[in-house]
């Protein structure tokens, strides 16, 4: 694989295999630092995806690459934008880069503050995503055209203005019981 990365490349499915036994203080300690290793992965992937894109993203076999490895193009892209949007010494140490990937939705002069936050308060990406939603109704642009939730948002707000308010009601009982951002039982819809 070289001298670029130390990695080790895997020709077998890995498993995680703890004893019965292990202390709890043990099991804590190995989730931490499976999670650490997770986010440098991330970093890693997004570093390796903006520097194939600057470098071969004209090559044919670029795209013939990401289908052999079973990458969609557009987590590439995401991930290539993330690492270049926040270079390593703009990196939050303790922020995820999922995390990073929600502050790029904000003004760039606001990200700092952002990310300084979310590392204090130890913020889960759903945690970040609330925090941008926040942001940008309090900003005044809470839809941004360019992004697919945004604009799924919008078909779905859309959608629901159209509806009489009999039925808003109805669909607002349904999201309820349902529980939120989960998907509606059509079936029991109906019954």
């Amino acid at each position: 694989m070289g001298k670029a990365l130390a990695l080790m490349e895997a020709e077998h499915v890995v498993a995680t295999t703890m004893p019965a036994t292990l202390p709890f203080s043990d099991w804590l300690g190995i989730g931490r630092d499976l999670f650490a290793r997770r986010r440098d992965i991330d970093w890693a992937i997004g570093d390796w995806a903006r520097h194939g894109q600057a470098h071969y993203r004209d090559d044919p076999q670029f795209k013939l690459m990401l289908e052999g490895i079973g990458v969609e193009p557009k987590r590439i892209d995401q991930a290539a934008k993330v690492a270049a949007a926040f270079p390593e010494h703009c990196r939050a140490k303790g922020v995820s880069f999922d995390v990073h990937k929600h502050a790029l939705s904000i003004d760039a002069d606001e990200r700092l503050p952002f990310l300084q936050r979310a590392e204090k308060e130890h913020w889960t990406e759903r945690k970040a995503h609330h925090a941008v939603v926040e942001w940008k109704h309090a900003q005044g642009h809470l839809l941004d055209d360019d992004d697919d939730v945004s604009r799924e948002a919008v078909e779905i707000i859309r959608a629901i203005n159209r509806a009489s308010p009999e039925a808003r009601e109805y669909v607002f009982d349904l999201m309820e019981a349902a529980g939120r951002g989960k998907p509606i039982n059509e079936d029991q819809a109906y019954a």
